[in-house]
């Protein structure tokens, strides 16, 4: 049992379970969908044969009718995105022991839902309507069930940090069962990142194209926005630009901050820019949009709570600001002026990924597989 289960004959098969919302347009550029498609880049870029089921909604239930109407006798090993499908896993253990399942977990949910319940708490219904919110209130444990079960039923868990083993997984699973699988930017991604080009002195707070994390980058903007205010004639020559979505109420902008509103893509602007600001300590997993201001040569200015969270490969590129410190956030674009080390993140963490995939996964030399050089 385990990872250490072996394939049977040189013909490998994959499947990858994988949510619908990755087929909407307005979703393409979502940092799930983005995470998501380092999967898709790792089956072909690995010459592997493997097939895409989509999960309407996330919907358990549904998967399980998907599956059974499915010959899996010659798969290897199936990639679900989410800890959400307890009753496939069960099905797909009954029907054939030997498939490899793999649970990829973009947030520790548990962690991440109590998150968004207190940013909503704070900014969108306020702490004393929290009454009114006992279905968010009763989300949190059951997506901690959901992490649990969901784990213990398959063969390992693909955490998205290492800090989330540290602090999560292994308290649920084990550290046996629980494997660090970064994030890196997928080829249909890093593509769209051109050459360097001149940089100018500017910030940019980057919301998002879906209303879901709000509440999150709310809190991000907010302290974006102080800071702006309270540097006053202080740093004259850093301009700052918010884009995407700009939350309807309990924000205001100072003069000094353009909203630019959706952009066809981010990589123009991150292209020109000095640095990007996500001054929050809310949210758990890894915020994509760090490595694309890495891979667009952006320092990245975050929060104490955010910064000890990072991956290492990235957190090197990072600098702590403390929202309470006009100091602070004074020294830190300060240090965007620094020179841009250069270094290949997005290889490194590429590699690592594929790698712990191979061995999460069985693919080896010796089954047939064409390897990536």
């Amino acid at each position: 049992a385990g990872l250490d289960k072996q394939m049977n004959g040189a013909a490998m098969k994959f499947l990858h379970v994988v949510p619908d919302s990755i087929q909407a347009p307005e979703q393409f550029y979502l940092g799930s969908t983005k995470d998501i498609r380092g999967r898709t880049d790792y089956f072909a870029s690995r010459g592997l044969d493997f097939e895409e089921v989509i999960a309407p909604r996330r919907s358990d239930d549904r998967l399980v009718d998907i599956i059974s109407g499915m010959d899996v006798s010659q798969v290897s090993g199936i990639v679900f995105e989410y800890p959400v499908y307890p009753k496939t896993l069960r099905l797909i253990t009954k029907v054939n022991p030997d498939i490899r399942l793999l649970v990829r977990a973009h947030h520790a949910e548990f962690f991440q839902r109590i998150h968004y319940f207190v940013a909503r708490a704070k900014y969108t219904y306020g702490w004393r309507n929290v009454r009114g919110q006992y279905s968010m209130v009763r989300d949190i444990p059951r997506r901690l069930r959901l992490d649990r079960s969901s784990a213990r039923l398959a063969d390992g868990v693909l955490s998205i940090t290492s800090w989330e083993i540290d602090h999560y997984w292994k308290f649920l699973v084990g550290s046996d069962k629980s494997h660090y699988l970064p994030y890196f930017l997928p080829q249909v991604y890093a593509t769209e990142i051109g050459s360097p080009v001149e940089k100018i002195d500017q910030c940019v707070c980057m919301m998002s194209t879906s209303r879901g994390p709000e509440a999150f980058l709310l809190d991000a903007a907010l302290n974006l926005a102080r800071l702006v205010k309270q540097l006053g004639q202080q740093q004259r020559k850093w301009p700052f630009a918010m884009t995407g979505r700009i939350p309807a109420r309990g924000l205001v902008l100072p003069d000094r901050i353009r909203p630019t509103g959706l952009l066809d893509s981010p990589y123009g602007i991150l292209a020109e820019s000095k640095a990007v600001a996500l001054l929050s300590d809310y949210g758990f997993g890894f915020k994509t949009k760090f490595l694309e201001a890495v891979m667009s040569g952006c320092y990245v200015l975050v929060t104490g709570g955010m910064h000890k969270r990072l991956p290492p490969e990235v957190r090197q590129f990072c600098f702590e600001v403390d929202v309470n410190s006009i100091e602070s956030f004074e020294n830190a674009l300060s240090r965007c002026e620094e020179p841009f080390p250069e270094v290949d993140v997005n290889g490194q963490l590429r590699e690592i990924a594929f790698s712990v995939l191979d061995n999460a996964l069985g693919v080896t030399s010796e089954v047939g597989v064409a390897r990536a050089n």
